[in-house]
């Protein structure tokens, strides 16, 4: 399903859109692990350089964008300098929400300290190069109410039934027009080592990709969360997990993405860093 080439020229007839792509940044003054949160804030920096130099007209963070604060206002103060330093790139940058996003804020105060890019709700979309761009919540708990200042465990995540029904509404409005679907918990089925569920696969996934096949018009899911990175195609649909930007230290160690998907459901991922280069599509 994975080729090491992301330069393979379009399909004859397919249309195609790029864009920059970054997860997991988790920017915060501490270190955790192997997640080293304070040097999150020269990798962010590194890759809008990096990605104005492809001229995009777009791009995104796929959430966890800042980690932990001790209060409300320290973490606002993360998310409004990550927000800051994405706001350097010359074209449209959209955020999609994180769990750990939402650790001390709500989602409300969360859009407030980004500002422009975020989604008030949580989730929505937008036409940009041809292509609908659907941005999804995932972080509800199994009632549909809101993760929300901790109130949360990041292996029950749910999308609500109200944004489901919104979804389907939403793809069976733009049947003519390729779709992405952003998100940050994870979509595609997926085991760990030991043959059981992956925990960071929604616990209403299936219901999620139901919607999607049926559609028909869905050419990519790409998603976050996952910090080793992931690829699979299921059912025709191409899944790209990307490489979390905050594991180890140093720009040696920064992961993001020039991603494009083609309308003949093909992503190809130009990777910076520890973010693998890979075709992904049919016949691969």
């Amino acid at each position: 399903m994975a080729n090491a080439n992301p330069d393979t020229p379009t399909s004859p007839g397919a249309r195609a859109v790029s864009f920059g792509a970054v997860a997991d940044s988790h920017y915060a003054d501490k270190t955790l692990g192997d997640r080293h949160c304070r040097d999150s804030a020269a990798k962010l920096r590194h890759s809008i350089r990096t990605l104005n130099e492809h001229r995009l007209g777009l791009a995104f963070h796929l959430g966890d964008t800042v980690d932990t604060g001790s209060s409300k206002d320290e973490e606002a103060g993360y998310v409004r300098s990550i927000s800051e330093i994405c706001s350097g790139f010359r074209g449209s940058f959209r955020v999609v929400l994180g769990n750990h996003d939402v650790q001390t804020l709500s989602k409300r105060e969360f859009a407030n300290a980004w500002g422009a890019g975020a989604e008030p709700g949580g989730y929505g979309a937008f036409t940009a190069e041809g292509f609908r761009f659907v941005v999804l919540d995932s972080n509800c708990h199994e009632d549909g109410s809101d993760f929300c200042a901790g109130d949360f465990d990041w292996r029950n995540a749910w999308i609500a039934q109200t944004q489901l029904r919104w979804l389907e509404h939403e793809l069976a409005q733009v049947r003519a027009i390729p779709v992405v679907v952003l998100c940050h918990g994870n979509l595609d089925h997926r085991l760990t080592a030991a043959g059981e569920p992956d925990p960071h696969v929604l616990r209403n996934a299936a219901a999620v990709r139901c919607i999607l096949e049926r559609a028909g018009n869905v050419c990519a899911v790409v998603q976050g969360h996952c910090h080793s990175g992931a690829a699979a195609v299921q059912n025709g649909i191409p899944y790209l997990t990307l490489t979390a930007m905050v594991t180890g230290p140093g720009l040696e160690n920064n992961a993001f993405a020039v991603v494009t998907v083609t309308t003949h459901r093909t992503v190809r991922v130009k990777g910076f860093g520890r973010q693998p280069e890979l075709t992904l599509g049919p016949g691969h």
